[in-house]
């Protein structure tokens, strides 16, 4: 299975109680949880390791999940870190005008001129919504991701428009 046939659903956390529960940021959702999915993958450093969902539930923002063999804190702080994917067509349907996040991982950014502006390198989970993270000539910045200051995400041509704040760049 290519990179490009899993989408990254969630970042892992600290490890959460004494059973080995992992805590996961969700990216971009994840508003039925994991159960539905078959095939789960933990990746570090480009390794990627199936694993076993024995049970989760949600905690605010964040999913408390247990995987089968992660039974300590300590096992469960090697996990720090990794990301969860799932594989690309175990993924809901999407309306036309929706996307997941990691779609937008190298998608050129240009200002509503067509001005290029960076890469998304990153999209982060913020608490009232989340960012867009742009490289640009060898630093970030962030933006809401918001339709206010991104009207515009056509994932099919790699392209995101934005329209930034006055002051955001300088």
């Amino acid at each position: 299975m290519d990179r490009a046939d899993r989408v990254a659903v969630a970042r892992v956390g600290r490890p959460h109680g004494l059973g080995g529960e992992l805590r996961l940021d969700p990216m971009g959702g994840l508003p039925s949880g994991l159960g539905g999915y078959r095939t789960l993958l933990l990746e570090q450093r480009d390794v990627f390791t199936p694993v076993v969902l024995e049970g989760e539930r949600r905690n605010g923002r964040f999913l408390l999940v247990k995987f089968a063999g992660i039974d300590t804190p300590e096992q469960a702080r090697a996990w720090t870190h990794a990301t969860l994917w799932v594989p690309r067509d175990e993924m809901p349907s999407l309306a036309a005008d929706e996307y997941y996040h990691v779609d937008l991982l190298g998608c050129r950014v240009e200002d509503e001129a067509g001005t290029l502006l960076g890469e998304v390198v990153d999209v982060v989970a913020g608490g009232a919504h989340d960012l867009l993270v742009v490289r640009e000539a060898g630093r970030e910045w962030m933006l809401p991701l918001l339709a206010r200051w991104v009207p515009t995400v056509e994932v099919e041509r790699r392209l995101v428009v934005v329209r930034l704040p006055e002051g955001l760049r300088e």
